[in-house]
């Protein structure tokens, strides 16, 4: 039906292409904060009426350190200060939450024979004088600064802000702190930053260059297709098929009102890599096509007669495997989800309607007496094919499946450790050795704070919860027993500065650094310690405390030690007309995603097997079939498992989408070649010829897919972002693996359990691997 007007769907297509392309040409490119988490989860969900308070989780920091002095000189801290007032003024910083020692905001307190003495620790005019500089460095101890905004080696200084978390242009951030960094640094001072928006900002910045690994990644399948098919018109159709249901895609996208965040831009290339895969099936199909028919038009129609059916269901699977990962609740996957689904939708039509009917309009590239098989493939690879069918049938089935179970038992036994969250305690992001990771090595040695920390608040039904004995006393048995877990370097709270009040108010006997049992004296701790005012510690009337505890790291068991002691402890230890809340800070986000990212993976990977299952039994109308066709899917699910602990990848909101899209990915070479096998087995008169045949034709379609396509992803490898590089290696993996799950294992699985009479199996023609007979099913 659609060849009969295909030069009128042809038109309309190219009219849709151009209305796509310029809602694609309008789609944006940006970070949301608010999508980067999982707002439903009951960590943000408690946390989010404190975060105006006591601050989120988008926090950036920045330290100014000298090589050579201390910081108290007058010339530092009016540089200090000059840098302080620039981050204030960097467009998607809060103003209101910039912090450092020279912030008017910044105040000591304490006892002369005259009364209280208290104010700022860095009086807003510096005088240059000695006199001055000691008495900063005493309002500096009196305040405790030292571990918290100064180094313990009064070498560098810390300023802190928040970012928001919702219409941020991270790369305007990013550059205005980089401008900073390189206005204030000298020969004896250096800037270092850390933050989520520097991260962001970063991967902005290099979205360029990681586009351009992209287009070499191209280059390179085009290339590999080239040799495969020998005409430059059919190495580039398939490319060209992928690519217009990614330019569709994006212009839908478009039009649903979704931006393209940076961390995603992997998706546009994994649509065009599933289209080009499935482009590469058809073409290869239509040359087999075209030795058994003179014109390209009937070649092109019996080619897709033949891939129809596979091509559509495979497709289908691929579109279930990416909606599955919406299981993650967090706004930037569901978006991921929704792109790549719409993109493997629009491969159906690129595939049908566009890439069969150009070919309908090519002349016969073969034709009608050349016979296609082996003599169309490199000799090298037809070696390597027969060699693989030798394997499918006889005792060597049986070996190939028994080496199958033992890697399954490995990779299960590997798997059943695989840390939720990151492994190494730098941004998982981005290289070891990045500006980036050396600054918040740097921040993290000058200060007791670090850059990781968990907000743990005890929130009071009713004002003057801080004067109440009994929920301090539990507070501080909280705060003893996990500053105690490894990970953890300090924890500050309103009890530290309540006792350092206490202290102060006895003449700075280090014997009151204690908490009055009082009511009254209580209230007036706190009230000295700030309770009058919203404080990062402290809201006004003292009704919710926050206790900050600085980790060493964010790795995924530092996180969840600290997260699982918490729990312990909150449910053996109830607090009356109060409650604990967990959890703020930037790893309680990170503790609320690991945590959804854990829950989802099993739904997510069991929706995929079912909804395969569900498909190859309705389309194969039979158990066997898609049992046979998931084997080999879960053996790589496994063991990709397995191969991202071996690399030191956990599995986190960047990991997992590329990890359970591999069985979508996966599924296609499995469909193809268990189907062609299929039809084969019914024309052959040998399981032998006919999986030799199969491998020839089908199998040397999926081996030419998977070598393009894991040769472009692993130019990956040379790219700024170390999560690029990463994907690009487990990709890489994950296509090889289901290559040889689909041509090697999976065959062998139909000879064990399909094939009724092993003996009369394997009678036959021998396989020479030098002609390949084709079958020819009527249409």
């Amino acid at each position: 039906m659609i060849f009969k007007k295909r030069l009128f769907l042809l038109a309309l297509l190219a009219l849709l292409t151009l209305f796509l392309a310029f809602h694609a040409s309008r789609l944006k490119v940006a970070t949301d904060f608010s999508k980067m988490i999982p707002t439903g989860h009951p960590y943000i969900r408690n946390y989010a009426p404190y975060k105006k308070i006591f601050g989120g989780g988008n926090q950036i920091r920045l330290s100014v350190s000298l090589k050579q002095g201390t910081i108290l000189t007058p010339g530092f801290l009016k540089t200090l200060r000059a840098i302080n007032e620039d981050v204030m003024f960097v467009k998607g910083v809060d103003r209101l939450t910039v912090r450092s020692l020279v912030s008017p905001e910044t105040r000591f307190v304490m006892i002369t024979e005259e009364g209280f003495d208290f104010g700022p620790v860095v009086p807003y005019e510096i005088q240059e004088t000695e006199a001055s500089m000691k008495k900063i460095g005493k309002n500096i101890n009196m305040a405790q600064l030292k571990g918290r905004l100064v180094s313990m080696d009064m070498k560098s200084a810390l300023i802190t802000a928040e970012v928001y978390e919702t219409g941020v242009n991270y790369l305007s951030v990013y550059r205005q702190m980089n401008e900073i960094r390189k206005k204030y640094e000298t020969r004896n001072i250096s800037i270092h930053i850390n933050g989520f928006a520097m991260v962001v900002g970063f991967v902005n910045d290099a979205l360029p260059k990681i586009l351009g690994l992209f287009t070499v990644s191209i280059v390179m399948i085009a290339f590999i297709l080239y040799r495969c098919f020998r005409h430059l018109s059919l190495a580039l159709l398939p490319l060209f098929s992928g690519g217009l249901s990614v330019l569709w895609s994006l212009g839908i996208t478009q039009l649903l009102g979704i931006n393209l965040d940076p961390m995603t831009t992997i998706v546009p290339f994994l649509v065009l890599s599933i289209g080009a895969s499935h482009g590469i099936q058809m073409v290869k199909r239509y040359l087999e096509e075209c030795s058994l028919h003179a014109e390209g038009y009937d070649a092109a129609l019996h080619a897709l007669a033949e891939l129809i059916g596979p091509g559509v269901v495979a497709l289908i699977t691929d579109a279930v495997g990416f909606l599955t990962i919406t299981f993650v609740p967090i706004g930037v996957i569901r978006d991921l989800a929704l792109t790549a689904s719409i993109g493997v939708g629009c491969i159906i039509v690129a595939n049908i309607f566009v890439l069969t009917l150009i070919l309908s309009y090519l002349p016969n590239l073969l034709g009608s007496e050349t016979t296609p098989g082996a003599e169309q493939l490199q000799p090298y690879l037809s070696r390597i094919l027969t060699g693989i069918a030798k394997l499918t049938y006889g005792r060597n089935a049986y070996r190939v499946a028994g080496t199958a179970f033992v890697l399954l038992l490995i990779g299960l036994f590997s798997a059943r450790t695989m840390t939720v969250g990151d492994v190494n305690p730098g941004e998982p992001l981005l290289w070891e050795d990045s500006v980036y990771n050396t600054d918040a090595a740097k921040i993290m040695s000058d200060f007791m704070l670090g850059i990781d920390w968990l907000s743990v608040l005890v929130a009071g039904n009713e004002d003057g919860t801080c004067k109440r004995y009994d929920v301090l006393q539990i507070m501080d048995e909280y705060e003893w027993g996990i500053g105690s877990i490894p990970g953890v370097t300090i924890v500050i709270s309103p009890l530290l500065l309540g006792r350092a009040v206490n202290e102060m108010l006895h003449e700075g006997d280090i014997r009151w650094r204690t908490l009055p049992e009082n009511r009254r004296e209580l209230g007036y701790c706190f009230y000295q310690a700030g309770s009058s005012d919203d404080t990062e510690f402290m809201d006004m009337g003292c009704s919710t405390m926050n206790i900050r505890i600085f980790l060493t790291d964010h790795k995924g068991d530092t996180i969840r030690r600290v997260i699982q002691k918490s729990k312990d402890f909150i449910a053996h230890h109830p607090l009356n007309r109060a409650r604990f809340i967990l959890a703020g800070g930037n790893a309680g986000v990170m503790a609320a995603t690991n945590e959804v990212v854990e829950k989802a993976q099993v739904p997510m990977l069991a929706l995929v097997y079912l909804t395969i299952f569900l498909l190859c039994l309705i389309v194969f109308r039979g158990l066997k079939a898609p049992l046979i066709i998931l084997a080999p899917l879960f053996l790589v699910s496994v063991l990709a498992t397995a191969f991202m602990k071996a690399v030191g990848l956990g599995l986190n909101v960047n990991t997992l989408p590329v990890a359970s899209l591999g069985v979508g990915i996966g599924v296609d070479y499995g469909i193809y070649v268990y189907s062609r096998l299929k039809e084969e087995r019914k024309a052959q008169a040998s399981f032998p010829q006919a999986v030799n045949t199969a491998l020839h034709t089908t199998g040397a379609a999926v081996f030419f897919t998977a070598a393009a396509k894991s040769v472009g992803v692993l130019m990956w490898l040379f790219s700024d972002l170390k999560f690029q590089a990463d994907m690009g290696l487990l990709l890489g993996f994950i296509y090889i693996a289901n290559l040889i799950g689909a041509v090697l294992l999976m065959p062998a699985l139909v000879y064990i359990f399909d094939v009724k009479d092993k003996n009369e199996a394997v009678k036959g023609s021998p396989l020479t691997g030098s002609r390949v007979s084709l079958s020819r099913k009527s249409v």
